[in-house]
């Protein structure tokens, strides 16, 4: 229970003051609500912080029929105020208030309460309470690892496909997500003895674009790595710049990256391949070298994908076209933009926020 406070004011000009309720918050099915179980007024004394929690605390002993219902410092106002309240309550209510009024404790003789030294409770391997090792339990019980070892798998396999399961039933997640939690998990990597493959992590300047970072992450990837080891760099189409590119190559590196830019009028000369995914969708692949190109190029067409994208970009134009229509209809509002400068601008920020669906289209 808690005593609700809320704010009142009869006229624009009037004073402000304040009524409180006794409310109680109840769980019914999967949803939680709120009840007032008693209107208390606007008695000033409850304006007071420390007298609310008084008379709370009050009111939670005299409704559910507890000892020392007053406290013996309690000044003499408040006292008749609760006792006030509390008649107040079991005169809406009664002695048996039912589903009415507030939820109580069960009886006494219903209840089943026993006596526990807390001084003698031991906790010992509290990591075991983990749902990491709650799992892993489950999976000895089974004998899983054993079941997998009969059938010819190796070791790290076994170990591999264990923290497979527990991740997916921990956290419902992929293998690649599964790679992703092991960096930050090191309950379920240490649940198997498993070494996290990450071996250096290093955080850049925020204030800096990502693709002016190359350069550093070269020189902390030579730092951390083997003497004369050439590596292979990953990166996505926003730090793939032909500068940053070259600056790779220039050290030996290898890379892979989504191209910034598409060919055009190429012929790939090699036989696409197509496949399935885990989700049953095709994907053609071919791995082609251009003419006027140096690196190795793969070609990839997947229909989900594309489906994906369709669906961003419908999305997008519906978007666009929602908030040209809300710049019309103002036309026909009271109040609306009619005049032609503020109309132009608003077109002109619309325009500016959905540049990827505007370029295709001119609006006059």
């Amino acid at each position: 229970m808690y005593i609700r406070r809320v704010k009142k004011q009869r006229s624009p000009n009037s004073k402000i003051f304040y009524q409180y309720t006794l409310a109680q918050t109840t769980r019914q099915g999967k949803k939680v609500k709120q009840r007032n179980i008693l209107y208390l007024g606007s008695d000033t004394e409850l304006d007071d912080k420390n007298n609310r929690a008084t008379v709370l605390a009050a009111l939670k002993a005299g409704i559910q029929g507890r000892q020392a219902l007053f406290p013996t410092d309690m000044p003499v106002n408040l006292k008749l105020l609760i006792d006030k309240y509390i008649k107040k309550y079991y005169l809406k209510y009664g002695d048996e208030p039912g589903d009415k009024g507030a939820t109580l404790p069960p009886d006494a003789a219903k209840a089943n309460y026993q006596q526990v030294d807390i001084n003698a409770l031991e906790v010992t391997e509290v990591r075991s309470f983990g749902a990491e090792h709650l799992c892993g339990q489950t999976l000895d019980k089974l004998q899983l690892a054993d079941c997998l070892r009969a059938t010819g798998m190796k070791n790290e396999m076994v170990v591999k496909s264990l923290i497979s399961i527990v991740a997916r039933a921990v956290f419902c997640v992929s293998e690649h997500k599964t790679a992703q939690i092991l960096e930050m998990n090191s309950e379920l990597s240490a649940l198997y003895g498993y070494d996290n493959p990450i071996t250096h992590k290093q955080l850049y300047q925020g204030n800096k674009a990502d693709s002016t970072t190359v350069d550093d992450m070269l020189c902390d990837l030579e730092k951390h790595s083997a003497k004369n080891n050439k590596c292979t760099v990953v990166i996505d189409a926003g730090i793939a710049t032909e500068d940053n590119l070259a600056l790779i190559a220039g050290k030996g590196h290898h890379y892979v990256c989504v191209s910034p830019k598409r060919l055009k009028d190429y012929e790939m000369g090699t036989t696409v391949r197509r496949l399935t995914d885990r989700g049953k969708n095709t994907v053609e692949l071919a791995i082609f070298r251009p003419p006027d190109y140096t690196d190795t190029w793969m070609y990839v067409k997947s229909e989900a994908k594309r489906k994906k994208e369709t669906s961003m970009d419908d999305k997008l134009c519906q978007r666009y076209e929602e908030e040209l229509e809300n710049i019309r209809s103002a036309f026909s509002k009271k109040g609306g933009t009619r005049k032609i400068d503020k109309v132009w601008e608003r077109i002109g920020r619309v325009k500016e926020k959905n540049k990827r669906v505007s370029a295709a289209r001119d609006e006059a």
